[in-house]
């Protein structure tokens, strides 16, 4: 907004707002107004010498805002301003008035989530550890956890304590995030309050980072507010989520994965989980799974803690729908 703009008064806003709709909209529009309001902005209307296109835009741009943040402006109050506009401007410029404001919601973090993570990383790396905390939890967890394993090791510390810790980001915040990422992150506009739970972000996030990180990260936790990475941990579903299920319930999960994934996150395993695993099939099962493991010959961690992950998607998916239930397993190394 420029500062011809700034100084306008609130009733000289409305009055560059009515001019922008045009005669017949503002006709309409004060036929639903009081005797006082329909003066107050006729002798604002009578002030404005001239107004230029700049001016005008930038007063749309804070009635939009308004209509984004104000209130507690929610996807009920976005219908209502459209139902009221609808009726007193006609549904075409209605339309035309919103579908920025329709065009941020609707892309909102999505669009970030077609952004490969090598490039997301390259955008946030010199970022406050805060603002990339706000920009993972908006993330889909697949893709916050590749771009979170891109980040040292010592922003990653950083970047989990402070997501775990955050319930919500205000428009403020969000407004501050198209301020200062690149062009390809103008898009990062989501509900006026968005909501984001920070121990289920992170659970899920850690849920797709590989054990490795995912231990890394709950120790260092765990030092500073152990309460806190309890929770987070009561949230997770990992690979070792096993252990703690019943063979009733493991048999589902091995039901739904690929007998190649089970042999290769397997590789990685405690000793405690491949137990369970091989004491939850047949005779013949196990033997031609430990075959398989053996077939397959070394094998990278990357990839293994990849299987590993894929299985725990599976189990969190299966545990959302209440078809399984069970404790985390104990952290312990990789052997």
């Amino acid at each position: 907004m420029n500062d011809a703009t700034r100084e306008f008064s609130p009733r000289q806003k409305i009055a560059v707002l009515m001019i922008a709709l045009g005669e017949e909209a503002t006709a309409e529009i004060m036929k639903y107004l009081g005797d006082d309001d329909v003066e107050n902005i006729a002798q604002a209307l009578a002030e404005l010498d001239t107004v230029s296109t700049d001016e005008m835009d930038a007063v749309i741009e804070e009635f939009e805002k308004l209509l984004r943040a104000g209130a507690g402006m929610d996807e009920g109050g976005i219908e209502f301003a459209r139902s009221v506009l609808e009726k007193t401007v006609g549904a075409e410029k209605a339309a035309q008035m919103l579908s920025r404001v329709e065009e941020k919601k609707t892309r909102s973090s999505a669009s970030l989530d077609h952004i490969a993570p090598h490039e997301i990383v390259a955008i946030v790396a010199k970022e406050h550890p805060q603002t990339i905390a706000d920009i993972l939890s908006q993330l889909e967890p697949g893709v916050a956890a590749e771009v979170f394993n891109e980040l040292s090791i010592e922003m990653q510390t950083d970047v989990a304590n402070r997501m775990a810790r955050v319930d919500r980001i205000s428009p403020q915040a969000l407004d501050e995030l198209e301020r200062t990422l690149s062009d390809e992150l103008k898009t990062f506009v989501s509900e006026p309050v968005t909501q984001v739970p920070g121990v289920d972000v992170v659970s899920e996030m850690l849920d797709n980072a590989g054990r490795t990180t995912e231990t890394r990260i709950l120790d260092d936790i765990d030092t500073k507010d152990p309460e806190l990475a309890e929770q987070i941990r009561n949230r997770m579903y990992t690979f070792d989520s096993l252990v703690g299920m019943s063979q009733k319930h493991i048999q589902l999960v091995l039901r739904s994965i690929e007998q190649e994934d089970l042999a290769l996150a397997l590789r990685g395993a405690s000793e405690e989980a491949k137990q369970v695993v091989f004491a939850s099939m047949s005779e013949r099962a196990s033997a031609a799974l430990k075959e398989d493991m053996e077939f397959q010959g070394q094998s990278r961690m990357s990839e293994v803690e990849q299987a590993q992950v894929k299985i725990s998607q599976v189990i969190r998916e299966l545990g959302s729908q209440g078809e399984v239930t069970g404790a985390r397993g104990p952290a312990e190394d990789f052997v």
